[in-house]
Protein backbone atom coordinates (compact mmCIF):
# COMPACT_ATOMS: atom_id res chain seq x y z
CA UNK A 1 0.00 0.00 0.00
CA UNK A 2 2.42 2.52 0.53
CA UNK A 3 4.42 1.86 -1.99
CA UNK A 4 1.43 2.50 -4.26
CA UNK A 5 0.89 6.22 -2.69
CA UNK A 6 4.64 6.59 -3.32
CA UNK A 7 4.12 5.11 -7.06
CA UNK A 8 0.92 7.55 -7.12
CA UNK A 9 2.83 11.02 -6.51
CA UNK A 10 5.18 10.55 -9.17
CA UNK A 11 5.09 10.30 -12.66
CA UNK A 12 2.71 7.49 -12.98
CA UNK A 13 -0.07 9.77 -11.04
CA UNK A 14 0.51 12.40 -13.93
CA UNK A 15 -0.07 9.55 -16.81
CA UNK A 16 -2.92 8.83 -15.03
CA UNK A 17 -4.38 11.75 -14.53
CA UNK A 18 -4.25 13.13 -18.30
CA UNK A 19 -5.47 10.20 -19.54
CA UNK A 20 -8.69 10.47 -17.85
CA UNK A 21 -11.78 10.95 -19.93
CA UNK A 22 -13.50 13.05 -17.65
CA UNK A 23 -16.57 13.74 -19.40
CA UNK A 24 -17.25 10.35 -19.07
CA UNK A 25 -16.49 10.26 -15.25
CA UNK A 26 -18.24 13.03 -14.93
CA UNK A 27 -21.36 11.41 -16.42
CA UNK A 28 -20.76 8.56 -14.59
CA UNK A 29 -20.70 10.28 -11.36
CA UNK A 30 -23.94 12.16 -11.94
CA UNK A 31 -25.93 9.13 -13.42
CA UNK A 32 -24.62 7.01 -10.38
CA UNK A 33 -26.13 9.74 -7.94
CA UNK A 34 -29.55 9.93 -9.74
CA UNK A 35 -29.42 6.28 -9.31
CA UNK A 36 -29.54 6.57 -6.12
CA UNK A 37 -31.39 9.43 -4.98
CA UNK A 38 -34.33 7.62 -7.30
CA UNK A 39 -34.61 5.20 -4.13
CA UNK A 40 -35.50 8.13 -1.96
CA UNK A 41 -37.07 6.51 1.02
CA UNK A 42 -35.47 3.30 0.90
CA UNK A 43 -31.76 3.64 0.83
CA UNK A 44 -29.33 2.32 2.97
CA UNK A 45 -26.65 3.66 4.78
CA UNK A 46 -24.19 2.56 1.93
CA UNK A 47 -25.76 4.82 -0.78
CA UNK A 48 -25.76 8.00 1.18
CA UNK A 49 -21.44 7.28 1.45
CA UNK A 50 -21.71 7.10 -1.99
CA UNK A 51 -23.61 9.86 -3.03
CA UNK A 52 -20.97 11.85 -0.52
CA UNK A 53 -18.13 10.54 -1.83
CA UNK A 54 -19.38 10.97 -5.59
CA UNK A 55 -20.22 14.16 -5.07
CA UNK A 56 -17.04 15.19 -3.99
CA UNK A 57 -15.25 13.40 -7.06
CA UNK A 58 -17.98 15.50 -9.14
CA UNK A 59 -16.59 18.96 -7.38
CA UNK A 60 -13.14 18.27 -8.11
CA UNK A 61 -13.31 17.12 -11.44
CA UNK A 62 -14.97 20.37 -12.24
CA UNK A 63 -12.80 22.22 -10.56
CA UNK A 64 -9.98 20.40 -11.93
CA UNK A 65 -11.34 20.98 -15.13
CA UNK A 66 -14.04 24.19 -15.59
CA UNK A 67 -14.76 23.41 -18.51
CA UNK A 68 -16.90 20.54 -17.18
CA UNK A 69 -19.26 22.85 -16.28
CA UNK A 70 -20.66 22.47 -19.54
CA UNK A 71 -20.48 19.10 -19.93
CA UNK A 72 -22.71 19.27 -16.66
CA UNK A 73 -25.18 21.76 -17.72
CA UNK A 74 -25.83 18.90 -20.90
CA UNK A 75 -26.40 15.96 -18.48
CA UNK A 76 -29.58 14.05 -20.11
CA UNK A 77 -29.14 10.91 -17.84
CA UNK A 78 -32.15 9.91 -15.28
CA UNK A 79 -32.30 13.36 -14.52
CA UNK A 80 -31.43 17.06 -16.26
CA UNK A 81 -28.92 18.86 -14.22
CA UNK A 82 -31.76 21.22 -13.02
CA UNK A 83 -33.83 17.80 -11.28
CA UNK A 84 -30.04 16.63 -10.12
CA UNK A 85 -29.62 19.37 -8.05
CA UNK A 86 -33.17 19.37 -6.69
CA UNK A 87 -33.09 15.72 -6.35
CA UNK A 88 -30.46 16.32 -3.59
CA UNK A 89 -31.05 19.69 -2.11
CA UNK A 90 -34.97 19.39 -1.90
CA UNK A 91 -36.75 16.39 -2.52
CA UNK A 92 -34.13 14.02 -1.06
CA UNK A 93 -35.58 12.91 2.52
CA UNK A 94 -32.30 12.65 4.41
CA UNK A 95 -30.63 15.92 5.85
CA UNK A 96 -26.75 14.07 5.11
CA UNK A 97 -27.37 14.07 1.66
CA UNK A 98 -28.57 17.37 1.47
CA UNK A 99 -26.17 18.51 3.55
CA UNK A 100 -23.76 17.18 1.47
CA UNK A 101 -25.01 18.95 -1.83
CA UNK A 102 -25.54 22.03 -0.28
CA UNK A 103 -21.88 21.95 0.76
CA UNK A 104 -21.21 20.77 -2.86
CA UNK A 105 -22.59 23.34 -4.73
CA UNK A 106 -21.77 26.11 -2.38
CA UNK A 107 -18.16 25.37 -2.83
CA UNK A 108 -18.76 25.21 -6.73
CA UNK A 109 -20.52 28.80 -6.59
CA UNK A 110 -18.13 30.33 -4.57
CA UNK A 111 -14.61 28.93 -6.15
CA UNK A 112 -15.89 29.62 -9.93
CA UNK A 113 -17.19 33.01 -10.14
CA UNK A 114 -15.48 34.54 -12.67
CA UNK A 115 -14.44 32.20 -15.58
CA UNK A 116 -14.48 31.89 -19.31
CA UNK A 117 -15.60 29.62 -21.86
CA UNK A 118 -18.57 28.03 -20.14
CA UNK A 119 -22.62 28.40 -20.76
CA UNK A 120 -22.67 30.52 -17.48
CA UNK A 121 -21.25 30.35 -13.87
CA UNK A 122 -22.89 28.00 -10.82
CA UNK A 123 -24.03 31.04 -9.30
CA UNK A 124 -25.88 32.32 -12.11
CA UNK A 125 -27.62 28.39 -12.66
CA UNK A 126 -27.83 28.14 -9.07
CA UNK A 127 -29.59 31.11 -8.53
CA UNK A 128 -31.84 30.99 -11.64
CA UNK A 129 -33.13 27.21 -10.62
CA UNK A 130 -33.46 27.78 -7.08
CA UNK A 131 -35.32 31.32 -7.52
CA UNK A 132 -37.83 29.64 -9.91
CA UNK A 133 -38.41 27.46 -7.21
CA UNK A 134 -39.11 29.21 -4.42
CA UNK A 135 -42.79 28.78 -4.36
CA UNK A 136 -42.76 25.02 -3.64
CA UNK A 137 -40.08 24.93 -1.24
CA UNK A 138 -42.56 24.79 2.05
CA UNK A 139 -43.50 20.90 0.47
CA UNK A 140 -40.56 19.84 1.12
CA UNK A 141 -37.52 19.72 3.95
CA UNK A 142 -36.09 22.50 3.36
CA UNK A 143 -33.52 23.82 5.24
CA UNK A 144 -30.39 23.40 3.01
CA UNK A 145 -32.13 25.27 -0.05
CA UNK A 146 -33.31 28.08 2.07
CA UNK A 147 -29.24 28.29 3.37
CA UNK A 148 -27.83 27.54 0.23
CA UNK A 149 -30.53 30.52 -1.76
CA UNK A 150 -29.30 33.36 0.85
CA UNK A 151 -25.79 32.45 0.18
CA UNK A 152 -25.66 32.54 -3.15
CA UNK A 153 -27.86 35.89 -3.32
CA UNK A 154 -25.19 37.57 -0.93
CA UNK A 155 -22.41 36.15 -3.50
CA UNK A 156 -24.27 37.19 -6.23
CA UNK A 157 -24.62 40.77 -4.90
CA UNK A 158 -21.38 40.82 -3.86
CA UNK A 159 -20.29 39.80 -7.46
CA UNK A 160 -22.50 42.33 -9.29
CA UNK A 161 -20.89 44.73 -7.62
CA UNK A 162 -17.16 44.37 -8.26
CA UNK A 163 -18.24 43.10 -11.93
CA UNK A 164 -18.01 45.65 -14.93
CA UNK A 165 -21.15 44.25 -16.26
CA UNK A 166 -24.08 43.61 -14.29
CA UNK A 167 -26.31 39.99 -14.72
CA UNK A 168 -29.89 39.91 -14.66
CA UNK A 169 -30.31 36.20 -13.04
CA UNK A 170 -33.95 36.62 -11.24
CA UNK A 171 -36.17 38.59 -10.61
CA UNK A 172 -36.28 40.73 -7.31
CA UNK A 173 -39.42 42.13 -7.01
CA UNK A 174 -41.38 38.57 -7.62
CA UNK A 175 -38.99 36.92 -5.45
CA UNK A 176 -39.77 39.34 -2.58
CA UNK A 177 -44.22 38.53 -3.51
CA UNK A 178 -43.11 34.91 -3.21
CA UNK A 179 -41.18 35.61 0.47
CA UNK A 180 -44.69 37.62 1.39
CA UNK A 181 -46.82 34.69 0.18
CA UNK A 182 -44.98 32.11 2.05
CA UNK A 183 -45.07 34.35 4.95
CA UNK A 184 -48.49 34.88 4.90
CA UNK A 185 -49.20 30.55 4.23
CA UNK A 186 -46.96 29.94 7.35
CA UNK A 187 -49.03 32.25 9.79
CA UNK A 188 -52.52 30.88 8.60
CA UNK A 189 -51.18 27.65 9.08
CA UNK A 190 -49.83 28.05 12.10
CA UNK A 191 -53.05 29.94 13.54
CA UNK A 192 -54.92 27.26 12.22
CA UNK A 193 -52.76 24.73 14.42
CA UNK A 194 -52.59 26.46 17.33
CA UNK A 195 -56.12 26.78 16.88
CA UNK A 196 -56.58 23.21 16.28
CA UNK A 197 -54.60 22.24 19.47
CA UNK A 198 -56.39 24.46 22.21
CA UNK A 199 -59.24 23.85 20.42
CA UNK A 200 -60.64 27.15 19.28
CA UNK A 201 -63.56 27.72 16.99
CA UNK A 202 -64.13 30.93 15.16
CA UNK A 203 -66.15 31.74 18.34
CA UNK A 204 -62.26 31.79 20.12
CA UNK A 205 -62.21 35.63 19.23
CA UNK A 206 -65.75 36.36 20.59
CA UNK A 207 -65.32 39.23 23.63
CA UNK A 208 -65.15 37.18 26.85
CA UNK A 209 -67.10 38.51 29.55
CA UNK A 210 -65.76 38.76 32.93
CA UNK A 211 -66.99 39.61 36.78
CA UNK A 212 -65.17 42.44 38.07
CA UNK A 213 -65.81 42.06 42.39
CA UNK A 214 -64.89 45.66 42.60
CA UNK A 215 -67.51 46.31 40.65
CA UNK A 216 -70.12 44.32 42.33
CA UNK A 217 -69.04 45.73 45.51
CA UNK A 218 -69.95 49.00 44.66
CA UNK A 219 -73.23 48.46 43.07
CA UNK A 220 -73.94 47.04 46.50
Amino acid sequence: MHQLQKLLQGPISEHIISNIDYKALLYKIMSLIAQVLSKRENMIFEDKLIVENTLSLMVGCILHKNELLNDFYGFKGIDDPEQFVLSGLLYCPHERIREEFKSSFSCLARKLTHISGVKTTPLAFLLKLLSSKFSIISDYPCKQFFELFCEIIDLHFIVDKISDSKTNVFNPELLLSQIIDKIKTYNKASQSLLQGSFGLGPSASAPVTTHDPLEESEGA
